[in-house]
């Protein structure tokens, strides 16, 4: 198991509140570069471990009334929507009349 560098080698503690919540500390979600919406796999390894794994979500992308859009939530963007964007307008101008944008 891998522990997380944190800039101040400490253990960092959570509190569960009333509704059974926890907040994870800024300073480990920027580490792990978790947003809002990020899907979170728990496990408990014995009877007083848990183990908190993100869910890889592949982003995807559908063709929407012509336009290509991005469907559901990942946790981030493996690859530059922008380079994506231009490729795809480059194989739609190859199509239609062998241009390049």
């Amino acid at each position: 198991m891998m522990n997380l560098a944190l800039k101040e080698e400490r253990q960092l503690t959570m509190t569960v509140d009333k509704f059974g919540r926890v907040v994870i500390p800024q300073e480990v979600r920027e580490t792990l570069g978790l947003r809002p919406g990020t899907t979170l796999q728990v496990a408990c390894e014995d009877s007083r471990t848990l183990v908190f794994k993100v869910v890889e979500e592949e982003p995807q992308l559908e063709w929407k009334e012509g336009v290509l859009v991005l469907c559901g939530k990942g946790p981030k963007l493996d690859f530059d929507i922008v380079d994506m964007i231009k490729k795809e307008r480059d194989e739609r101008d190859q199509k239609i009349g062998g241009k390049k944008s």
